[in-house]
């Protein structure tokens, strides 16, 4: 018994080298690329207060000139529209004649 496990792990200790050289050699082909690294800061209480304010309050403006936009672009919309249907009742008669003159041709 102590010399079949002898064996095994002699065999197996034989075959290692050839796993680690297969290992290396498919490394070696693969383009090394470095290590991604973090940067972390530390920051004081009060200066990460500040920085927080700071973002909410950037957000904050970011939020109200969406809004703003949003706004501005509806009341354009409607101005546009009420422009349009005042034209178009000042022109309907026009547009009511030129539709009974091209019914009204002979064919």
């Amino acid at each position: 018994m102590k010399n079949a496990i002898l064996a095994g792990l002699l065999c197996s200790l034989a075959i290692s080298p050839l796993m680690v050289s297969a290992e290396t050699a498919t490394s070696a082909e693969k383009k090394i690329v470095p290590m991604e690294t973090m940067t972390i800061t530390y920051r004081s209480p009060l200066d990460y207060a500040l920085y927080q304010y700071t973002i909410e309050l950037l957000t904050q403006f970011r939020m109200e000139i969406n809004s703003s936009i949003h706004t501005q672009a509806q009341i354009s919309t409607q101005e546009m529209y009420e422009d349009f249907t005042a034209s178009l009742d000042m022109n309907l008669p026009e547009v009511a004649a030129v539709i009974d003159a091209n019914n009204s041709a002979p064919k």
